[in-house]
């Protein structure tokens, strides 16, 4: 984890200045800003300067006065107490990432409340707990289905494999499962099974190997920032043409042939065209969106919007989940006697195998208490949004810190989840710290990785449901093993936090 050198800037007696560190030292720490992934260096800021960090404006992507704030009591301010204090965060990566999801919920335009209260109320039926609930055998269906055609005996190994290098390939040679592609293909599926039916699957290899090349452009585009002030707006144009979903993020970050927003964006408008082709033969969210109006205004969602809201989900929803599930697997791997709890409580669960009628979403994660507690402590570890901000609207006061208007207020979840004022031994994978109610002594923003407030996760019920049945079904067929030591993987924080490199396990059938 990298270390600030010496040489920085302190709070003199009797200030209200955030601490931190100085110009001169930011830059000779260049070099470990490049080595080191973004979420280390900002653990790093959190020991070093406390819960509050002033960031100097020549760090990295920050064109103003900006600042880490970590402690529970300042997160719950920006996100829940004082929200009109704060408008959307206003840095290059943030404006990047809001183009490439404009027009749907999660691109809401600024200062869009209004717009976003209309959206929520068209689209929030399918994310909530009922809905959810009744998805749980499609999920299954899709889950098993994927473990036993990628894992199987029975499974093609010349499908599995594909090209080297190809980001949706599952298998690689002898060298065990590559398990992100696995997770990502689990998760399209999963998604289809909640959200848009099964046509979804015919565009999978598209799809991940779009979100991949959008993984690095992002990537490219962080790097960018640190090397100069050019390159710390996007051009007009380019910005107006990616706000379409149609142009590349920049040409020399992407081949203008290889356009992965483009590509998603055609996805999309595929799977909307086929519900307007044949409005009987789907009976999904996009079907139910489009037909649903407004209880207030009378509107429908168009269907420039309904691919925004696809287009959307295949960049944020797909992408998280196949994330958050590529971590849980690491994290489960190395730990047998874990994987045998999980599968004897797969084995007795009534709502998989579905003795329980009509179970709901309580009696889904009560019927699997400890896959739920997996998936919970999988995203203390690994929040899938590992770091995000706003900017101040008007002076406000952090920890006993004055913030001027126009500050870039960063929280970090990942820094959160991993402060030892907060949780016992922060860095090991302990899903039984989550058994129970939540200690008295710990503040309730000591764990947010679905953000919170006004505009928290709409889809974390969906993401849950999908992943809690995904553990147990994968754990109740099958005994896995990392290939290679666990200590060298590291996390890439691009777009949404990712293992840095390959993650490969062998997966063995359990007896029956």
């Amino acid at each position: 984890m990298a270390r600030l050198p010496s040489g920085v800037s302190r709070t003199r007696p009797g200030t209200t200045r955030a601490p931190g560190p100085g110009v001169r030292s930011l830059l000779r720490f260049g070099p470990q800003l490049l080595r080191d992934d973004a979420v280390e260096v900002a653990v790093s800021l959190r020991e070093r300067y406390g819960h509050v960090v002033r960031i100097p404006p020549i760090y990295p992507g920050l064109d103003a006065a900006a600042y880490l704030a970590t402690h529970p009591d300042d997160v719950r301010t920006v996100l829940q107490t004082d929200p009109t204090s704060f408008r959307g965060l206003d840095v290059p990566g943030s404006d990047d990432f809001a183009a490439a999801v404009r027009g749907s919920i999660l691109g809401a335009p600024e200062g869009g409340g209004d717009w976003w209260v209309r959206r929520f109320r068209r689209l929030s039926p399918e994310f909530n707990e009922r809905h959810v609930a009744t998805t749980v055998p499609a999920m299954v269906r899709e889950a098993t289905a994927t473990f036993d055609e990628y894992l199987g005996a029975g499974g093609d190994e010349t499908h599995r494999t594909g090209p080297r290098g190809d980001p949706a390939a599952v298998a690689d040679g002898g060298d065990g499962v590559r398990v992100k592609p696995l997770a990502s293909r689990l998760s399209l599926r999963l998604l289809g099974a909640s959200l848009l039916d099964g046509d979804v699957r015919v565009h999978e290899a598209t799809v991940i190997r779009a979100v991949a090349r959008l993984r690095r452009a992002f990537k490219r585009r962080a790097y960018g920032v640190v090397t100069g002030p050019v390159t710390r707006r996007l051009p007009d144009d380019v910005v107006e043409r990616f706000a379409r979903v149609r142009a590349p993020l920049r040409p020399d970050w992407i081949d203008p042939e290889r356009d992965p927003l483009g590509d998603l964006h055609a996805v999309a408008e595929a799977v909307v065209a086929r519900r307007e082709r044949f409005p009987r033969a789907f009976d999904d969210a996009i079907t139910t969106w489009r037909a649903r109006r407004d209880p207030i205004t009378g509107e429908t969602l168009s269907r420039s919007d309904a691919v925004a809201e696809v287009a959307g989900m295949l960049i944020a929803g797909f992408a998280t989940v196949s994330a958050a599930l590529t971590w849980a697997v690491f994290s489960v791997a190395t730990r047998p006697d874990l994987q045998d709890a999980l599968a004897a409580e797969a084995a007795d669960s009534t709502v998989l195998h579905g003795t329980d009628g009509s179970p709901s979403y309580a009696d889904l994660l009560a019927d699997l208490p400890l896959a739920t507690r997996v998936w919970r402590e999988t995203l203390r570890l690994y929040p899938t949004l590992p770091v995000f901000g706003r900017t101040a609207t008007e002076p406000v006061t952090l920890s006993g810190y004055d913030l001027e208007p126009g500050s870039t207020v960063l929280v970090s979840p990942f820094v959160t989840h991993r402060d030892p004022a907060f949780w016992d031994r922060p860095t090991s994978f302990d899903p039984d710290r989550f058994r129970g109610e939540r200690p008295a002594e710990r503040p309730e923003f000591a764990y947010y990785p679905f953000s919170a407030g006004p505009h928290g996760c709409l889809g974390r019920r969906v993401a849950t449901g999908e992943a809690v049945v995904s553990l147990a079904t994968l754990v109740g067929d099958y005994r896995f093993t990392l290939c290679g030591d666990p200590d060298a993987v590291g996390v890439d924080s691009a777009i949404n936090l990712e293992p840095d490199r390959d993650v490969r396990a062998r997966f063995e059938p359990r007896a029956d």
